[in-house]
């Protein structure tokens, strides 16, 4: 793995090598179009990542929102099948209740 690494980290640098000599021989104009490409790629990227990020919260909010209706719907059904479950003052007074017995 580290062997593999260490090649494709040489490959890199060979090819980055090759670019700047052929950029240094190319015409201004050539050169100033390179580098408008390389650029606006950048920025496609960044657009891109972005709109991933924003996907992803976006869905996170989304699932926590199903979660949150989830909960709600687990109370209300335990509610319903056992109806002074969640009620505390229910609970005290059926122990006062209790208690003067």
């Amino acid at each position: 793995k580290d062997i593999r690494s260490g090649i494709e980290k040489m490959v890199s640098i060979r090819q980055q090598m090759l670019e700047q000599q052929v950029m240094q021989s190319a015409p201004e104009e050539i050169k100033n179009e390179y580098y408008s490409s390389i650029s606006r790629i950048a920025v496609q990227r960044a657009d891109m990542e972005s709109k991933k990020i924003e996907l992803e919260y976006k869905r996170l909010e989304l699932e926590s929102k199903k979660i949150e209706l989830e909960a709600i719907r687990v109370d209300e059904e335990k509610k319903r099948l056992i109806p002074n479950v969640g009620n505390d003052n229910d609970r005290s007074e059926s122990d006062e209740h209790r208690s003067q017995k």
